[in-house]
Protein backbone atom coordinates (compact mmCIF):
# COMPACT_ATOMS: atom_id res chain seq x y z
CA UNK A 1 0.00 0.00 0.00
CA UNK A 2 2.89 2.38 1.56
CA UNK A 3 4.40 2.18 -2.44
CA UNK A 4 1.17 2.33 -3.98
CA UNK A 5 0.57 5.81 -2.24
CA UNK A 6 3.97 6.92 -3.18
CA UNK A 7 3.53 5.65 -6.56
CA UNK A 8 0.22 7.69 -6.57
CA UNK A 9 2.28 11.04 -5.27
CA UNK A 10 4.66 10.93 -8.28
CA UNK A 11 2.43 10.11 -10.45
CA UNK A 12 1.40 13.31 -11.43
CA UNK A 13 5.24 15.00 -11.64
CA UNK A 14 5.99 11.76 -13.86
CA UNK A 15 2.57 12.79 -16.12
CA UNK A 16 4.27 16.44 -16.22
CA UNK A 17 7.44 15.84 -17.16
CA UNK A 18 6.71 13.43 -19.92
CA UNK A 19 3.94 16.09 -21.21
CA UNK A 20 6.53 18.29 -21.23
CA UNK A 21 9.24 16.18 -22.60
CA UNK A 22 6.75 15.85 -25.88
CA UNK A 23 5.49 19.44 -25.87
CA UNK A 24 9.71 20.58 -26.16
CA UNK A 25 9.90 17.96 -28.89
CA UNK A 26 7.48 19.58 -31.06
CA UNK A 27 6.91 23.31 -29.69
CA UNK A 28 8.76 24.50 -32.99
CA UNK A 29 6.26 22.52 -35.19
CA UNK A 30 3.53 24.13 -33.43
CA UNK A 31 5.18 27.48 -33.64
CA UNK A 32 5.51 28.47 -30.04
CA UNK A 33 9.03 28.03 -30.02
CA UNK A 34 11.12 30.92 -28.45
CA UNK A 35 14.84 32.32 -28.44
CA UNK A 36 17.57 32.22 -26.48
CA UNK A 37 16.68 35.11 -23.69
CA UNK A 38 13.08 35.62 -24.38
CA UNK A 39 10.52 32.89 -24.20
CA UNK A 40 10.92 29.46 -23.99
CA UNK A 41 12.93 27.70 -26.39
CA UNK A 42 12.33 24.01 -28.04
CA UNK A 43 15.70 22.78 -26.08
CA UNK A 44 15.05 24.38 -22.71
CA UNK A 45 11.63 22.51 -22.54
CA UNK A 46 12.56 19.11 -23.24
CA UNK A 47 15.35 19.22 -20.90
CA UNK A 48 13.29 20.47 -18.43
CA UNK A 49 10.39 17.52 -18.90
CA UNK A 50 12.88 15.03 -18.59
CA UNK A 51 14.51 16.63 -15.65
CA UNK A 52 10.80 16.77 -14.11
CA UNK A 53 10.33 13.01 -15.26
CA UNK A 54 13.49 11.60 -13.46
CA UNK A 55 13.77 13.22 -10.66
CA UNK A 56 9.97 12.53 -9.81
CA UNK A 57 10.94 8.59 -10.82
CA UNK A 58 13.54 8.33 -8.50
CA UNK A 59 13.73 5.66 -6.14
CA UNK A 60 14.65 7.82 -3.18
CA UNK A 61 12.40 8.22 0.19
CA UNK A 62 10.27 11.56 0.00
CA UNK A 63 12.47 12.52 3.10
CA UNK A 64 15.76 12.32 1.02
CA UNK A 65 16.27 16.00 1.01
CA UNK A 66 17.98 16.22 -2.28
CA UNK A 67 14.63 14.69 -3.46
CA UNK A 68 12.90 17.14 -1.80
CA UNK A 69 15.15 20.59 -2.26
CA UNK A 70 15.11 19.26 -6.37
CA UNK A 71 11.20 18.92 -5.94
CA UNK A 72 10.91 22.61 -4.44
CA UNK A 73 13.10 23.95 -7.52
CA UNK A 74 11.07 21.83 -10.22
CA UNK A 75 7.89 23.14 -8.90
CA UNK A 76 9.13 26.92 -8.85
CA UNK A 77 10.77 26.56 -12.33
CA UNK A 78 7.32 24.10 -13.90
CA UNK A 79 4.76 27.16 -12.98
CA UNK A 80 7.63 29.96 -14.24
CA UNK A 81 7.91 27.85 -17.81
CA UNK A 82 3.79 27.28 -17.68
CA UNK A 83 3.52 30.62 -17.16
CA UNK A 84 5.95 31.49 -20.56
CA UNK A 85 4.58 28.89 -22.57
CA UNK A 86 0.86 29.68 -21.95
CA UNK A 87 1.57 34.00 -22.96
CA UNK A 88 3.69 32.57 -25.48
CA UNK A 89 0.59 30.78 -27.01
CA UNK A 90 -1.61 33.74 -26.83
CA UNK A 91 1.08 35.71 -28.35
CA UNK A 92 1.16 33.36 -31.65
CA UNK A 93 -2.72 33.31 -31.12
CA UNK A 94 -2.65 37.37 -31.56
CA UNK A 95 -0.43 37.03 -34.73
CA UNK A 96 2.44 38.54 -32.56
CA UNK A 97 6.29 37.23 -31.95
CA UNK A 98 8.09 36.92 -28.99
CA UNK A 99 11.10 35.95 -30.59
CA UNK A 100 14.53 38.41 -30.52
CA UNK A 101 16.73 38.72 -33.54
CA UNK A 102 20.32 38.36 -33.37
CA UNK A 103 23.51 39.16 -34.72
CA UNK A 104 25.58 36.68 -35.48
CA UNK A 105 28.90 37.09 -33.12
CA UNK A 106 26.99 39.93 -30.67
CA UNK A 107 25.01 39.49 -27.29
CA UNK A 108 21.16 38.46 -27.78
CA UNK A 109 19.06 41.62 -27.37
CA UNK A 110 15.72 42.60 -26.53
CA UNK A 111 14.34 44.08 -29.81
CA UNK A 112 11.88 47.10 -30.09
CA UNK A 113 8.25 45.56 -29.90
CA UNK A 114 7.28 48.22 -31.92
CA UNK A 115 9.21 46.88 -34.97
CA UNK A 116 9.17 43.27 -36.98
CA UNK A 117 11.80 41.84 -38.86
CA UNK A 118 10.95 41.10 -42.61
CA UNK A 119 13.20 38.73 -44.94
CA UNK A 120 15.96 39.72 -47.50
CA UNK A 121 17.70 42.32 -44.50
CA UNK A 122 14.93 44.48 -44.11
CA UNK A 123 12.76 45.88 -41.17
CA UNK A 124 9.80 47.44 -40.88
CA UNK A 125 7.82 49.19 -38.33
CA UNK A 126 4.96 47.17 -36.78
CA UNK A 127 1.82 47.34 -39.09
CA UNK A 128 -0.53 49.26 -36.97
CA UNK A 129 1.67 50.73 -34.78
CA UNK A 130 1.11 54.38 -33.62
CA UNK A 131 2.48 56.44 -30.51
CA UNK A 132 -0.13 59.89 -30.63
CA UNK A 133 2.10 60.70 -33.23
CA UNK A 134 2.97 58.73 -36.10
CA UNK A 135 0.38 55.83 -37.28
CA UNK A 136 1.50 53.13 -40.08
CA UNK A 137 -1.25 51.03 -41.67
CA UNK A 138 -2.06 47.53 -41.67
CA UNK A 139 0.94 47.20 -44.58
CA UNK A 140 3.60 48.55 -42.41
CA UNK A 141 3.71 52.01 -44.23
CA UNK A 142 3.81 55.08 -42.63
CA UNK A 143 0.26 57.42 -43.10
CA UNK A 144 0.52 60.33 -45.57
CA UNK A 145 -1.51 63.09 -46.33
CA UNK A 146 -4.51 61.94 -48.40
CA UNK A 147 -3.80 63.58 -52.20
CA UNK A 148 -6.34 65.94 -52.98
CA UNK A 149 -7.70 63.97 -55.55
CA UNK A 150 -8.17 59.77 -55.03
CA UNK A 151 -7.81 58.13 -58.42
CA UNK A 152 -6.00 54.72 -59.62
CA UNK A 153 -4.29 56.49 -62.42
CA UNK A 154 -2.77 58.98 -60.22
CA UNK A 155 0.98 59.94 -60.85
CA UNK A 156 2.88 57.73 -58.17
CA UNK A 157 5.97 59.05 -56.26
CA UNK A 158 7.64 56.55 -53.96
CA UNK A 159 9.93 57.54 -51.09
CA UNK A 160 12.31 55.24 -49.45
CA UNK A 161 14.75 56.57 -46.89
CA UNK A 162 15.60 56.44 -43.13
CA UNK A 163 14.28 57.83 -40.27
CA UNK A 164 14.03 61.41 -41.43
CA UNK A 165 11.96 60.47 -44.46
CA UNK A 166 9.75 58.13 -42.52
CA UNK A 167 9.01 61.21 -40.06
CA UNK A 168 10.86 60.41 -36.73
CA UNK A 169 9.02 62.13 -34.32
CA UNK A 170 6.99 64.13 -36.19
CA UNK A 171 3.33 63.91 -37.00
CA UNK A 172 1.59 62.62 -40.01
CA UNK A 173 0.70 65.31 -42.26
CA UNK A 174 4.14 67.05 -41.13
CA UNK A 175 6.51 64.59 -42.94
CA UNK A 176 8.76 65.18 -46.20
CA UNK A 177 6.27 62.50 -47.95
CA UNK A 178 2.97 64.78 -46.48
CA UNK A 179 5.01 67.79 -47.47
CA UNK A 180 5.66 66.53 -50.91
CA UNK A 181 1.75 65.39 -51.35
CA UNK A 182 1.02 68.78 -50.93
CA UNK A 183 3.70 70.61 -53.13
CA UNK A 184 3.03 68.20 -55.47
CA UNK A 185 -1.07 68.86 -55.68
CA UNK A 186 -0.24 72.51 -56.19
CA UNK A 187 1.90 72.21 -59.17
CA UNK A 188 0.51 69.52 -61.09
CA UNK A 189 -2.70 69.45 -62.54
CA UNK A 190 -3.50 65.63 -62.00
CA UNK A 191 -3.56 63.46 -59.66
CA UNK A 192 -0.70 62.18 -57.60
CA UNK A 193 0.07 59.89 -54.69
CA UNK A 194 2.98 59.90 -53.00
CA UNK A 195 3.56 56.87 -50.94
CA UNK A 196 6.02 56.55 -48.05
CA UNK A 197 7.75 53.52 -48.07
CA UNK A 198 10.64 54.42 -45.62
CA UNK A 199 11.95 52.98 -42.56
CA UNK A 200 14.25 53.98 -39.70
CA UNK A 201 17.37 52.96 -40.25
CA UNK A 202 17.72 51.97 -44.02
CA UNK A 203 20.29 52.51 -46.13
CA UNK A 204 20.28 52.88 -49.92
CA UNK A 205 21.24 48.73 -50.30
CA UNK A 206 18.09 48.31 -48.07
CA UNK A 207 15.95 50.52 -50.25
CA UNK A 208 17.00 48.79 -53.58
CA UNK A 209 16.01 45.30 -51.78
CA UNK A 210 12.49 47.12 -50.75
CA UNK A 211 11.83 48.27 -54.36
CA UNK A 212 12.95 44.89 -56.04
CA UNK A 213 10.00 43.30 -53.32
CA UNK A 214 7.36 46.23 -54.32
CA UNK A 215 8.21 45.46 -57.77
CA UNK A 216 7.76 42.02 -58.07
CA UNK A 217 4.72 42.49 -55.58
CA UNK A 218 3.16 44.33 -58.63
CA UNK A 219 3.74 48.31 -58.38
CA UNK A 220 4.73 50.50 -60.73
CA UNK A 221 5.86 53.82 -59.64
CA UNK A 222 5.90 56.73 -61.83
CA UNK A 223 8.85 57.86 -59.47
CA UNK A 224 10.84 56.55 -56.94
CA UNK A 225 13.25 58.44 -54.95
CA UNK A 226 15.61 57.15 -52.63
CA UNK A 227 18.03 58.82 -50.33
CA UNK A 228 21.56 58.88 -48.76
CA UNK A 229 21.85 60.02 -45.65
CA UNK A 230 23.09 59.45 -41.90
CA UNK A 231 22.73 55.37 -42.16
CA UNK A 232 24.87 55.10 -44.64
CA UNK A 233 27.62 56.85 -43.28
CA UNK A 234 27.75 55.17 -39.91
CA UNK A 235 27.15 51.72 -41.39
CA UNK A 236 30.38 52.89 -43.62
CA UNK A 237 32.14 53.81 -40.66
CA UNK A 238 30.62 50.70 -38.41
CA UNK A 239 33.00 48.41 -41.11
CA UNK A 240 33.10 44.85 -39.79
CA UNK A 241 30.23 45.29 -36.89
CA UNK A 242 27.63 43.27 -38.65
CA UNK A 243 24.73 44.85 -36.43
CA UNK A 244 22.12 46.04 -38.58
CA UNK A 245 20.84 47.97 -35.82
CA UNK A 246 23.40 50.33 -35.02
CA UNK A 247 21.15 53.01 -34.65
CA UNK A 248 19.80 51.83 -31.15
CA UNK A 249 23.36 52.69 -30.08
CA UNK A 250 22.93 56.15 -31.39
CA UNK A 251 19.82 56.47 -29.86
CA UNK A 252 20.94 55.45 -26.44
CA UNK A 253 23.84 57.93 -26.93
CA UNK A 254 21.50 60.58 -28.11
CA UNK A 255 18.90 60.18 -25.45
CA UNK A 256 21.72 60.58 -22.89
CA UNK A 257 21.38 56.98 -21.43
CA UNK A 258 23.67 55.02 -19.35
CA UNK A 259 24.57 51.07 -20.69
CA UNK A 260 24.55 48.84 -23.69
CA UNK A 261 22.05 47.19 -25.54
CA UNK A 262 22.54 44.02 -23.76
CA UNK A 263 20.46 41.13 -21.79
CA UNK A 264 21.55 41.63 -18.27
CA UNK A 265 20.03 40.15 -15.49
CA UNK A 266 17.64 42.59 -14.22
CA UNK A 267 16.39 42.55 -18.23
CA UNK A 268 15.87 39.22 -18.63
CA UNK A 269 12.19 38.99 -17.08
CA UNK A 270 11.42 42.28 -19.16
CA UNK A 271 12.13 40.49 -22.62
CA UNK A 272 9.51 37.37 -21.75
CA UNK A 273 7.16 36.43 -23.42
CA UNK A 274 4.98 37.55 -19.96
CA UNK A 275 6.13 41.08 -20.37
CA UNK A 276 5.23 41.70 -24.03
CA UNK A 277 1.69 40.23 -22.82
CA UNK A 278 0.94 41.98 -20.07
CA UNK A 279 3.49 44.70 -19.78
CA UNK A 280 1.56 47.39 -21.85
CA UNK A 281 -1.48 46.76 -19.36
CA UNK A 282 0.59 46.99 -16.32
CA UNK A 283 2.26 50.25 -17.66
CA UNK A 284 5.36 48.29 -17.98
CA UNK A 285 8.00 49.21 -20.80
CA UNK A 286 11.26 47.16 -21.42
CA UNK A 287 14.99 48.58 -22.12
CA UNK A 288 14.53 51.98 -21.05
CA UNK A 289 17.55 52.68 -18.74
CA UNK A 290 17.59 55.75 -16.39
CA UNK A 291 18.75 59.14 -17.80
CA UNK A 292 22.57 59.53 -17.41
CA UNK A 293 24.10 62.84 -15.64
CA UNK A 294 26.81 64.51 -17.67
CA UNK A 295 27.05 65.00 -21.73
CA UNK A 296 26.27 62.58 -23.93
CA UNK A 297 28.44 60.22 -25.47
CA UNK A 298 29.44 60.46 -29.46
CA UNK A 299 26.61 59.56 -31.38
CA UNK A 300 28.61 59.02 -34.83
CA UNK A 301 30.36 55.99 -35.23
CA UNK A 302 34.10 56.83 -36.08
CA UNK A 303 35.08 54.86 -39.21
CA UNK A 304 37.05 51.35 -38.69
CA UNK A 305 39.92 52.65 -41.24
CA UNK A 306 41.10 55.79 -43.17
CA UNK A 307 38.49 57.97 -42.84
CA UNK A 308 38.53 59.12 -46.69
CA UNK A 309 38.59 55.69 -47.99
CA UNK A 310 36.42 54.50 -46.29
CA UNK A 311 34.29 57.75 -47.62
CA UNK A 312 35.09 56.50 -51.09
CA UNK A 313 33.82 53.01 -50.23
CA UNK A 314 30.30 54.49 -48.91
CA UNK A 315 30.00 56.28 -51.76
CA UNK A 316 30.78 53.57 -54.04
CA UNK A 317 28.18 51.51 -52.40
CA UNK A 318 25.45 53.67 -52.65
CA UNK A 319 26.15 54.67 -56.50
CA UNK A 320 26.27 50.95 -56.34
CA UNK A 321 22.84 50.43 -55.38
CA UNK A 322 21.69 53.48 -57.29
CA UNK A 323 22.44 51.69 -60.41
CA UNK A 324 20.56 48.78 -59.64
CA UNK A 325 17.79 50.49 -58.42
CA UNK A 326 17.76 52.60 -62.10
CA UNK A 327 18.12 49.36 -64.34
CA UNK A 328 14.88 47.83 -62.25
CA UNK A 329 13.30 51.36 -62.56
CA UNK A 330 14.26 51.60 -66.67
CA UNK A 331 12.94 48.15 -66.97
CA UNK A 332 9.52 49.10 -65.48
CA UNK A 333 9.39 52.80 -67.06
CA UNK A 334 10.25 54.31 -63.73
CA UNK A 335 11.92 57.35 -63.05
CA UNK A 336 14.68 56.90 -60.27
CA UNK A 337 16.78 59.67 -58.49
CA UNK A 338 19.25 59.78 -55.96
CA UNK A 339 18.52 62.56 -52.94
CA UNK A 340 20.97 63.55 -51.01
CA UNK A 341 19.60 64.69 -47.16
CA UNK A 342 20.56 67.17 -45.20
CA UNK A 343 22.04 66.53 -41.84
CA UNK A 344 23.82 68.39 -39.15
CA UNK A 345 27.55 67.53 -39.47
CA UNK A 346 27.01 69.06 -43.05
CA UNK A 347 25.21 71.74 -42.40
CA UNK A 348 26.36 75.39 -42.83
CA UNK A 349 23.51 77.47 -41.31
CA UNK A 350 23.32 79.12 -37.67
CA UNK A 351 22.08 77.38 -35.38
CA UNK A 352 18.62 78.40 -33.90
CA UNK A 353 18.44 78.64 -29.86
CA UNK A 354 16.76 74.88 -29.91
CA UNK A 355 19.37 73.69 -32.26
CA UNK A 356 22.14 74.87 -30.29
CA UNK A 357 21.08 73.50 -27.05
CA UNK A 358 20.01 69.98 -28.67
CA UNK A 359 22.43 69.22 -31.21
CA UNK A 360 25.79 70.61 -30.90
CA UNK A 361 27.24 69.31 -27.31
CA UNK A 362 26.57 65.99 -29.10
CA UNK A 363 27.02 66.13 -32.30
CA UNK A 364 29.18 68.86 -33.53
CA UNK A 365 32.55 68.08 -32.42
CA UNK A 366 32.46 64.02 -32.28
CA UNK A 367 35.11 62.20 -35.02
CA UNK A 368 31.70 60.44 -36.37
CA UNK A 369 30.13 64.18 -37.41
CA UNK A 370 34.03 64.71 -39.19
CA UNK A 371 33.85 62.02 -40.97
CA UNK A 372 30.08 62.30 -42.04
CA UNK A 373 31.33 65.41 -44.02
CA UNK A 374 34.23 63.54 -45.53
CA UNK A 375 31.65 60.61 -46.69
CA UNK A 376 29.25 63.61 -48.34
CA UNK A 377 31.74 65.33 -49.97
CA UNK A 378 33.19 61.82 -51.48
CA UNK A 379 29.78 61.18 -52.51
CA UNK A 380 29.01 64.57 -53.91
CA UNK A 381 32.63 64.24 -56.28
CA UNK A 382 31.33 60.22 -57.31
CA UNK A 383 28.40 61.28 -58.57
CA UNK A 384 29.07 64.64 -59.80
CA UNK A 385 26.48 66.45 -62.11
CA UNK A 386 24.30 63.40 -62.98
CA UNK A 387 20.20 64.09 -63.60
CA UNK A 388 19.43 61.54 -60.94
CA UNK A 389 21.30 63.12 -58.26
CA UNK A 390 19.77 65.70 -56.13
CA UNK A 391 22.00 67.56 -53.53
CA UNK A 392 19.51 69.01 -50.38
CA UNK A 393 22.24 68.82 -48.17
CA UNK A 394 22.72 72.20 -48.45
CA UNK A 395 19.21 73.28 -48.93
CA UNK A 396 18.45 74.26 -44.93
CA UNK A 397 21.38 76.29 -44.91
CA UNK A 398 20.06 79.61 -44.71
CA UNK A 399 16.59 78.98 -43.53
CA UNK A 400 16.32 80.53 -40.32
CA UNK A 401 14.00 78.50 -37.42
CA UNK A 402 14.25 75.77 -35.60
CA UNK A 403 14.61 73.23 -38.68
CA UNK A 404 16.54 70.49 -37.06
CA UNK A 405 15.46 67.98 -34.11
CA UNK A 406 18.34 65.24 -34.69
CA UNK A 407 21.28 64.69 -36.56
CA UNK A 408 19.50 63.86 -40.21
CA UNK A 409 15.81 64.24 -38.51
CA UNK A 410 13.62 67.54 -39.26
CA UNK A 411 10.73 69.15 -37.59
CA UNK A 412 7.65 69.69 -40.13
CA UNK A 413 9.19 72.93 -40.60
CA UNK A 414 12.24 71.60 -41.52
CA UNK A 415 10.37 68.61 -43.74
CA UNK A 416 8.02 71.32 -45.95
CA UNK A 417 11.27 73.64 -46.65
CA UNK A 418 13.18 70.21 -47.89
CA UNK A 419 10.05 69.43 -49.49
CA UNK A 420 9.47 72.66 -51.68
CA UNK A 421 13.69 72.47 -52.33
CA UNK A 422 12.64 68.45 -53.26
CA UNK A 423 9.88 69.73 -55.69
CA UNK A 424 11.89 72.22 -57.14
CA UNK A 425 14.64 70.03 -58.27
CA UNK A 426 12.80 67.18 -59.54
CA UNK A 427 10.71 69.45 -61.67
CA UNK A 428 13.81 71.54 -63.24
CA UNK A 429 15.06 67.58 -63.87
CA UNK A 430 11.92 66.70 -66.06
CA UNK A 431 11.03 64.36 -63.89
CA UNK A 432 7.59 64.73 -63.18
CA UNK A 433 6.98 64.51 -67.08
Amino acid sequence: MAGRFELAKRAPWIFAGLVLSALGLGMDGLGLGGSPGMGVTQTECLALGILITIVSALPFPPSHTFVWAARALLILVTLATSAELVAMAILRLRGESAAPVENPGSAAVAPDPDFEFAPFVLWRVRPGYSDGTASVDGMGIRTTSPPEIESEDAFQVVLLGGSSIWGWGVPDNGTVASCLQENLDALLSGPVRVVNLAQPGWTVTQQVIALMLEIRAGSRPDLVLLTAGLHDAAAAAAGSRMDPRWFEEASTAWNGRAGASRVSVSGIPAASAASALFGPALGLSAGHDSPADGPSPALLPAPDGDPDSVARRMAGDVLGAVQIARSISVSCGTRCALVLMPCWPVSRRTPSSEERDLLLPAVDSTAGAGFVRTAWQALQEEAGRSSWFLDLSSSLDSVPGHLYRGPDCLTPLGNEVLASVMVDEIASRGLLQ
